[in-house]
């Protein structure tokens, strides 16, 4: 379960970093008559349909499969016509995954267990203090039980983390392990 988890968090992640790209390049008037901008989307497709196959997400590594062969084929004009579907439904996949993590894991500030949540933050602030980007993010995935105030914490370290920010994220941290320090204990 803990590895499935982990699999789809990190689909989520590539997903997002996808969509970004693929937006940007759609966004451009004409972007499939521009060779750089058909090869970015090329990279991205591929990049992503792997991730989505081994998630388990066989119809849309199967739609990303269709992208890639008709890029390949030179033909920009299906690639161009499929795009916004396939955005689509990323988008669908990242907002399906958000929503269920959100339900799965919703406590109370009062009932969180403040101090295991603060064992956890410790070494995830040393993982800062060491650059390591996936020992922090996998920290943070196996923080599984959390109120919505905490799990919106760990959002913003995760992204100061993909953005390898990481003294924001060890100062992020070090100030809400005080907050959680002063909280009543239960």
């Amino acid at each position: 379960m803990e590895n499935e988890a982990l699999l789809m968090e990190s689909l989520s992640r590539d997903a997002k970093r996808v969509v970004t790209v693929l937006d940007e390049l759609c966004a451009t008037e004409n972007w499939h008559e521009n060779e750089e901008y058909v090869r970015k989307f090329a990279i991205s497709v591929h990049g992503i349909k792997s991730a989505l196959k081994n998630a388990g997400k066989i119809e849309l590594a199967e739609s990303a499969s269709r992208l890639e062969q008709a890029n390949r084929d030179k033909r920009i004009d299906l690639v161009a016509a499929s795009a916004p579907a396939f955005l689509n439904e990323l988008r669908a996949l990242i907002t399906d995954f958000e929503s269920q993590q959100d339900q799965n894991q919703d406590v109370s500030e009062a009932d969180e267990d403040s101090h295991a949540l603060l064992e956890k933050l410790l070494i995830i602030k040393e993982q800062c203090a060491e650059y390591n980007r996936r020992g922090v993010l996998n920290l943070i995935a196996e923080i599984d039980c959390c109120s919505a105030k905490t799990r919106t914490f760990l959002k913003e370290i995760k992204e100061y983390a993909m953005q390898s920010d990481f003294e924001e994220a060890e100062n992020a941290v070090t100030a809400y392990m005080s907050e959680l320090r002063e909280r009543p204990v239960k």
